[in-house]
């Protein structure tokens, strides 16, 4: 081999460690200077192809993030969760947040499934009187619109009689944004759609969030325009289906937990990861929505719903405040299981709230083939028989789903009271799966369950004791939420996850976060039952608490199986 060439071998040898190293990320490291900084990704979405533009050494999720076509990295880019793969043409799968790009690519994202929007009030919700506070009338070829009396927009218009208006009711959660379109003449909701909440790129809890808005300058700026980007397009794709101007959109009510409000509002969330875990706010912002460009009339009336504390937000706020919780003499005990266990316990006296890190494992994230409440996703299940979301081939296992697997397995004695199960357990073989591998629970799977339960069931415990209160004092357990309202019942008490003394006392009440946002976008009256939730609660910080890690260590263990039945056949 002539000099030059061996020279050059050894300068490409070292492109691989070199081009990852912090020193040379500014120039694209050595690889760059040698082969230029324009390489082209071209990204595959299964409906349209994109080139993008990219560094040699970038990492392929970084490339996706800048393209407008993100891709969930729950675990934030550390490579631990393997929910960014992509298929590299001529490479096949790879993780997009280990690969880096070096030359010019074909990528092909997986196809995103449809979440299963829960949009339904349940049967305990509060009535409400219907009155947005928004007033439009034609006057001398003008449109005025008041807001609670306050003229908002005066502008010229060639109609003549009354005129339309709409409202938009939005639930941002960490994983899933739900917009619903109201025909405020009516009070109909005209139509709903949800979305991935496409910051899951950028890591599936809200800490990770604030990760990014710290170690990245324009972090925050990045997670609030591709959230505002998401939103609008839902937006647009709303008001095309049911033929409605935007700028006949003159209210928006906005609920969400503490992270995702100051995200949302360009307010700097890090002061939330630290003790004392204190947000920037907590009361209601209101302005006009041309503040966020928000796809409405830019001087529409933006109400972001207030909260108690960096993690209860105001999905809780308004979910309690939508029910009759404050209403009653007797205890109601109120949960919504996500990432965190957001929970709620009291009367119309005095209500306590908290909030458990449950981590993510409900949602899908760190189980291995855990996913979202998507279609495909394996929802129910009962021995060596399951059920997916909207039927047809499993794609993976959904939080409810997971927990039946887990009470199955329990049963049968192949998961002891520690925790211990000795291998994989295969729930469906790759050939009857629309993904291209078997869907199976693993050992590492079950511990995460174990964290994420006994962190809910404590923070019932702690909350029971600071309250001073007792199983038979509590009258009912409301289930907030997409999995509260999935999850069997029996199946979370068998885990421990749910109290079995409240058994009989457990109801699902569906997307209150969103109903709660529905009744602050319809009724100015509901303000109040907001304030009268805020006025009440007090809010326990459990992270110092002793009785909390104690009562966390003691429902870590699993009930003994009282017998082993085989699963096979």
């Amino acid at each position: 081999m002539a000099r030059n060439e061996k020279l050059a071998a050894r300068v490409h040898k070292r492109i691989a460690h070199l081009s990852g190293n912090k020193e040379n990320k500014m120039f694209g490291g050595v690889g760059g200077l040698l082969h230029g900084n324009n390489l082209t990704v071209t990204i595959d979405d299964g409906l349209n192809t994109i080139p993008v533009h990219a560094h040699y050494g970038e990492l392929l999720l970084d490339v996706l993030r800048r393209s407008g076509k993100p891709i969930p990295a729950p675990c934030g880019g550390k490579g631990t969760c393997g929910k960014c793969a992509v298929d590299v043409a001529g490479i096949g799968s790879r993780l997009s947040c280990q690969f880096r790009v070096q030359l010019d690519c074909r990528v092909t994202l997986p196809t995103l499934a449809q979440f299963a929007i829960l949009d339904k009030s349940g049967i305990h919700a509060r009535p409400i009187v219907n009155n947005s506070g928004l007033d439009v009338e034609a006057r001398d070829s003008k449109k005025i619109v008041t807001y609670k009396g306050k003229k908002i927009i005066d502008e010229k218009s060639a109609v003549s009689t009354p005129m339309e208006k709409f409202g938009l009711a939005i639930d941002v959660g960490s994983t899933t944004v739900v917009v619903f379109l109201e025909d405020l003449t009516t009070y109909e909701v005209l139509d709903v759609m949800s979305f991935v909440n496409p910051q899951t790129a950028y890591g599936g809890d809200v800490i990770s969030r604030i990760t990014f808005c710290i170690e990245k300058k324009d972090g925050l700026s990045v997670l609030q325009k591709i959230l505002v980007d998401g939103l609008n397009n839902a937006v647009a794709a709303l008001c095309r289906k049911n033929d409605v101007d935007p700028r006949t959109i003159y209210k928006a009510a906005i609920v969400g937990n503490t992270v995702m409000q100051h995200i949302l509002f360009g307010v700097d969330p890090r002061s939330i990861a630290f003790a004392p875990y204190t947000p920037k706010f907590v009361q209601e912002q209101q302005f006009s929505a041309a503040t966020l460009n928000l796809s409405m009339h830019p001087d529409g009336v933006v109400k972001l719903l207030p909260s108690i504390a960096g993690y209860v937000g105001a999905d809780i706020v308004a979910g309690v405040a939508s029910t009759d919780m404050v209403d009653r003499a007797g205890y109601t005990l109120y949960i919504d299981i996500g990432t965190n266990g957001e929970m709620a316990l009291g009367n119309k006296n005095k209500i306590y709230c908290c909030a458990t890190a449950a981590g993510p494992a409900f949602e899908g994230a760190n189980i291995e083939c855990g996913v979202g409440g998507v279609t495909g996703a394996i929802s129910e299940y009962e021995e060596n028989e399951f059920t997916t979301i909207n039927g047809g081939a499993p794609i993976g296992i959904c939080g409810s789903g997971l927990i039946d697997i887990v009470a199955v397995l329990l049963d049968n004695g192949l998961i002891d009271m520690s925790g211990y199960m000795e291998k994989d357990f295969l729930i469906a073989p790759k050939e009857d799966c629309a993904v291209d591998h078997d869907i199976v629970l693993t050992p590492k799977d079950v511990r995460e369950v174990q964290l994420a339960k006994a962190a809910i069931y404590a923070g019932i415990k702690t909350l029971m004791k600071i309250a001073d209160v007792e199983f038979d004092q509590i009258e009912r357990l409301y289930l907030a939420g997409g999995f509260g309202n999935y999850i069997r019942v029996d199946s979370g008490v068998r885990l421990g996850l749910l109290p079995k003394e409240l058994k009989d006392r457990i109801i699902p009440i569906g997307n209150s976060a969103g109903t709660g946002a529905r009744f602050a976008l319809k009724s100015v009256a509901f303000e109040k039952e907001i304030e009268k939730v805020r006025e009440k609660s007090q809010y326990i910080e459990l992270s110092m608490r002793q009785d909390f890690n104690e009562a966390y260590v003691a429902a870590m263990m699993f009930e003994q199986t009282s017998s082993a039945r085989s699963l096979d056949g």
